[in-house]
C-alpha cells in the first residue's frame, strides 16, 4: 500500500514506491553484506518485477497488474521531487548483485534506459535517470 491512515491503506503502492523502498535494504546490504538485508531487497525487487513488468513489451508500468479500474496503464518517465517509477526501477535493477538475478536485471535496467527520452532536452526532469546513466557508464 502507498500509505497507512487510521488502520488502512486504500491506495496500492506504485512502481516508484517499490523501486525506492527496495533500494533501502539494498543500500544497507552494500554497507554490511553479512546482515541479511539482501533477502529483503530481493523479495521486494521480485515483487516489483512481478507486478509492474510487462515481459511481452519489455517495459515497466507505474500501476501494477490487476488494476482493472484503469483505462490505460500509465508509464510516466519524468521525475521531479520524487523520482519516476521507471528511474527508481532502473537504479534498483542495475544495483542488484549479479547473484540475485544474473544479467536479467541489468538487461531490464538497460531496457528502461533505452526508452528514457528527454534527458538531454529536460535534464531537470531526469535527475535520477542521469544518476543511473552515470553509474552505468562508470561500470563499463
Amino acid at each position: 500500500m502507498r500509505y497507512w491512515i487510521e488502520g488502512g491503506g486504500p491506495v496500492k503502492a506504485g512502481l516508484e514506491d517499490y523501486g525506492l523502498f527496495a533500494s533501502a535494504p539494498l543500500a544497507l546490504h552494500e554497507v554490511d553484506p553479512a546482515a541479511g538485508w539482501l533477502d529483503a531487497a530481493e523479495r521486494l525487487n521480485g515483487a516489483m518485477v512481478d507486478l509492474f513488468y510487462d515481459a511481452e513489451e519489455g517495459r515497466f508500468y507505474d500501476a501494477g497488474r490487476g488494476e482493472e479500474t484503469l483505462f490505460i496503464r500509465e508509464r510516466d518517465m519524468s521525475g521531479n521531487d520524487v523520482p519516476s517509477g521507471n528511474s527508481a526501477a532502473a537504479d534498483l535493477l542495475f544495483r542488484m548483485p549479479p547473484t540475485s538475478g544474473g544479467n536479467r536485471y541489468r538487461e531490464m535496467s538497460e531496457g528502461i534506459m533505452r526508452t528514457a527520452q528527454g534527458m538531454r532536452d529536460e535534464p531537470l526532469s531526469s535527475g535520477n535517470f542521469l544518476c543511473v546513466l552515470e553509474d552505468m557508464l562508470a561500470a563499463r
